[in-house]
């Protein structure tokens, strides 16, 4: 845009373009949900327990396990199964609950 346009053109181009991003997120938002129906309708076919995160590898019991590797271990079990940090940090601690018993 140069400086000489109207600003009220500016406002409607801005305007328009904000309009069209926000209309692709709410596609995109639709569309993973449609995946995830349909994921969840697979796992229900299978008879795919997803309620229960993956147990933990040797790597990552062996960090927890580990003065201090609570965190480590998160983030290790975060990268092998994808979940995110805190559902991680919740895996490890049931881990490290389980063997305190």
């Amino acid at each position: 845009m140069t400086p000489d346009m109207d600003p009220l053109f500016q406002y409607v181009v801005v305007f328009l373009v904000v309009l069209l991003v926000a209309y692709q997120i709410v596609a995109i938002r639709f569309s993973v949900a449609r995946v995830e129906r349909k994921v969840a309708h697979i796992a229900a076919f299978l008879r795919i327990d997803t309620s229960r995160a993956p147990p933990p590898s040797d790597r990552v019991k062996e960090l927890a396990r580990q003065p201090g590797g609570r965190i480590a271990a998160a983030r290790a079990y975060s990268a092998d199964t994808g979940l995110g940090i805190v559902e991680s940090a919740a895996a490890v601690d049931d881990y490290l609950a389980s063997q305190d018993e």
